[in-house]
């Protein structure tokens, strides 16, 4: 399990089953690309995605919103943004924990090859959501945080969904660097999982 290290001012959300998110702050997924890279080692193909996919669920929110996504390295380099801002849409969930209507951010985020080595070179990523319009609070409940958004990593050949991780919220008013570029070290369990992500077929 991937796990953002906290920095003055950081929360871990990644247990909370709400967050208020007022306009902008933001939110950072740690996506883990270990499943991937052991996947496409086997097929024999390139170990960097080339799109990511990702839907955000909350519950049912009126009125307008506004949120820019990007995708970036842990050391806060090689950003790809979204291209535009996105809305939370209607939808519905039918699940063992929640079955009614939903909202939704979704969207897929094409990768160019030259940045997606650089990007996913450190075992892990940082999916960025920013609010960019009003205040909103966020969540699913029963389900936390970190299970509310789904992340799939996508190659030329095949997709794989990326293991659910940990959630941090940067306020805007913390005098700090990036917080992005305070990621580095310490963003993943060693072991098995630096293994797995060797750059070896």
């Amino acid at each position: 399990m991937a796990a953002l290290p906290l920095v003055a001012g950081n929360i871990d959300v990644s247990g909370q089953t709400t967050v208020f998110l007022n306009t902008g702050e933001v939110l950072y997924f740690a996506v883990p690309d270990w499943n991937f890279v052991a996947d496409a080692n086997i097929l024999g193909v390139s170990q960097y995605p080339d799109a990511i996919g990702f839907q955000f669920l909350t519950a049912p929110r009126s009125g307008a919103t506004q949120f820019a996504v990007s995708l970036e390295s842990a050391d806060g380099s090689a950003p790809v943004a979204y291209p535009g801002l996105l809305s939370l849409v209607p939808g519905t969930l039918d699940s063992s924990l929640y079955s009614g209507p939903v909202s939704a951010l979704s969207g897929t985020l094409n990768i160019p090859a030259s940045e997606s080595e650089r990007i996913f070179d450190g075992a892990v990523a940082i999916l960025e959501v920013s609010n960019t319009g009003a205040p909103v609070t966020l969540g699913l409940a029963p389900y936390t945080f970190q299970q509310d958004m789904y992340v799939s990593l996508e190659g030329s050949s095949f997709s794989v969904g990326a293991p659910q991780a940990s959630v941090v919220l940067d306020p805007p008013d913390v005098p700090e660097p990036r917080t992005a570029g305070l990621l580095a070290g310490g963003l993943i369990g060693l072991g098995v999982l630096v293994a797995l992500r060797k750059r070896a077929a």
